[in-house]
């Protein structure tokens, strides 16, 4: 049988693209946020992936694996490729944001096909009774990779764990898997440039959680609770780094997506000992990461083995609000474990969430002056302020419905980033929209520029000494651009043009800005008089913008060509501030 497994639509009807993360959240970018450059955020869809890896490795069947999401694919385009594989069944993975783009896609490749539709994932393992009832064949619920399996080794329906109605699944034993598709897409393009310093590909080193926070969708509608955490064997996560580092010289790094990668000390130092002893600590790694057992030594360890950065989940200042998301607190132990890392010499990224059950203006706002007290001592490198979305199949969601505090069942606005879809009699919707719109501002007026600590913007002042005018290339995100304008005003150099995209998220008020149009930056996405205009300008000197700090920068060749163009001499400024001249920025 021909078997395609397919991850989400990328572009939705609108041209909003979906970064797909079913068992976190998926969130929507609009077209003026993405395209700015040639890079963007995609994350790899590792379960999906497992299962494509599995059934290529314990099944005979002709296995395809399609990434719409990865490939910036709409619906039409997605349908194409997908009936151009003719496949007997499709394999979807889906969340409750993009289940309607998805559920329609699966139908219309049934009609092109007659193929059958399999549905797994948070919106289906939420409502597998709907989910069968708007068009898939079979829902499997939780880890369904084994389920997959058995459903299409021809294991009678009824008989199989995890096939709805059927009980579910114990936890699968992760050491039984394969190493994750590599072979229909390549790992390497799965990169994070918004928040990712290197050319660094996910991993996964355990799965599941200790903890069961009432809003996660991994550790309750994936994994069914508290205590799924599972470790891999450390020399089978040090020989997988060394096949992707053989497989792509590029690779600088690793970004270990796990859920809670340091859930046992001794795995960490074990797994840490493996890197070293197989000289892979020549790499960079980043780790998302509970602050409960980052001590000293295991951050040394850390250290030692190339980790640069830990994400870890703050989420929220109130010891209340954090009770009743189930989970874990201890303000003590979150400033020791940030003074830990910073003695060793390794980054942490903070995530905290606003609107939880439980919360109010005020204690969302002690959560605010955590963020500002965290950044002004410098124990944050970067953050991230969500809005905390009651997803289906959490605690959250059932409570919150249970209490009539959900105001809408439009799942596609079930969006953490940018919607509030809880409304509380003490903390309406409207206010929690205020309260997390300031905590962002206080953010970026105190930690926005975090990257650019260390910025040595004295080379610009050397390289540009003449005290003509500046041209400001912004192919990188706004905090970088204000940055630069920022440092660049305190030394007194305020005559700078900018090239960016027209539209009011882009708009930076006291600056001549030229336009550029659709698609990413490059001389022809100017309009002809735009670029005669610039090259009439005779800058001193342009600064161009680029969204990491790796040192493969062959993404931004286009950008690089246009500073060629329209400027005698260019620099280059990355995201961990650091300046480079042309010589530096081609292979």
């Amino acid at each position: 049988m021909k078997i395609v497994l397919a991850n989400s639509v990328g572009i939705g009807k609108d041209g909003e693209r979906y970064v797909h993360f079913p068992s976190r959240w998926t969130a929507v970018e609009a077209p003026s946020w993405y395209d700015r450059s040639k890079g963007w955020m995609t994350f790899y869809p590792f379960m999906l992936a497992y299962c494509s890896a599995l059934l290529k490795r314990d099944t005979p069947h002709a296995v395809k694996f399609l990434d719409g999401a990865l490939n910036n694919w709409d619906h039409a385009a997605y349908l194409e490729k997908i009936a151009a594989e003719k496949p007997d069944w499709l394999i979807m993975e889906s969340s409750t944001l993009s289940f309607a783009m998805d559920i329609q896609l699966a139908r219309a490749a049934k009609e092109r096909t007659a193929c059958k539709i399999v549905f797994a994932g948070q919106h289906a393992s939420a409502f597998p009774a709907e989910t069968l009832s708007a068009g898939a064949d079979f829902v499997c619920t939780g880890e369904y990779e084994m389920t997959v399996k058995e459903l299409l080794g021809g294991l009678p329906p009824e008989k199989i764990l995890g096939l709805f109605p059927n009980p579910p699944r114990p936890l699968t034993d992760p050491d039984k898997l394969p190493w994750p598709e590599d072979n229909d897409v390549r790992r390497i393009d799965y990169i994070e440039p918004v928040v990712n310093e290197y050319r660094e590909v996910e991993m996964f080193a355990s799965r599941g959680c200790p903890l069961a926070c009432n809003f996660c969708v991994a550790a309750n509608v994936y994994y069914g609770g508290a205590g799924s955490w599972r470790p891999r064997d450390v020399e089978d996560v040090a020989s997988e780094i060394a096949h992707l580092k053989a497989k792509y010289p590029e690779m600088e790094g690793v970004f270990f997506d796990d859920e809670a990668h340091n859930g046992r000390k001794e795995f960490v130092i074990a797994l840490c000992r493996a890197i070293i002893a197989k000289g892979l600590d020549t790499l960079k790694y980043n780790a998302m990461c509970g602050y409960w057992n980052l001590d000293a030594e295991t951050l040394g360890w850390m250290k030692k083995a190339g980790y640069y950065k830990l994400r870890v989940g703050i989420e929220t200042a109130d010891k209340e609000v954090a009770k009743t998301m189930q989970k874990s607190q201890s303000l003590k132990k979150l400033y020791a474990a940030l003074e830990a890392a910073r003695e060793a010499g390794i980054r942490v990224y903070g995530t905290f969430t606003y609107g939880a059950l439980g919360s109010t203006a005020q204690k969302d706002r002690s959560t605010t002056a955590l963020i500002k007290d965290l950044l002004q001592k410098g124990l944050l490198f970067d953050l991230q302020i969500s809005i905390c979305t009651p997803q289906p199949g959490t605690p959250f969601f059932r409570d919150a419905a249970a209490c009539g505090y959900i105001t809408t069942t439009d799942w596609s606005r079930y969006d953490g980033g940018r919607n509030v879809i809880q409304s509380y009699p003490h903390y309406p919707a409207e206010e929690i929209r205020r309260v997390v719109a300031e905590a962002r501002r206080t953010a970026s007026a105190f930690g926005g520029g975090a990257r650019f600590r260390d910025c040595d913007f004295s080379r610009v002042e050397s390289i540009a000494k003449g005290g003509g005018k500046l041209l400001l290339i912004c192919s990188g995100p706004q905090w970088q651009t204000k940055r630069i304008l920022e440092e660049l005003a305190r030394a007194g150099r305020t005559d700078i043009h900018l090239v960016m995209r027209p539209d009011p998220l882009s708009a930076i008020d006291g600056y001549k800005a030229f336009p550029f149009g659709e698609g990413s930056l490059s001389p022809e996405s100017l309009e002809a008089t735009v670029l005669a205009s610039l090259k009439e300008q005779q800058y001193e000197t342009a600064i161009v913008q680029v969204n990491h700090n790796g040192a493969d920068r062959s993404d931004y060749a286009d950008v690089f060509r246009l500073a060629d163009i329209v400027a005698g001499h260019w620099i280059g400024v990355d995201t961990a501030g650091a300046v480079f001249s042309p010589s530096l920025a081609r292979p």
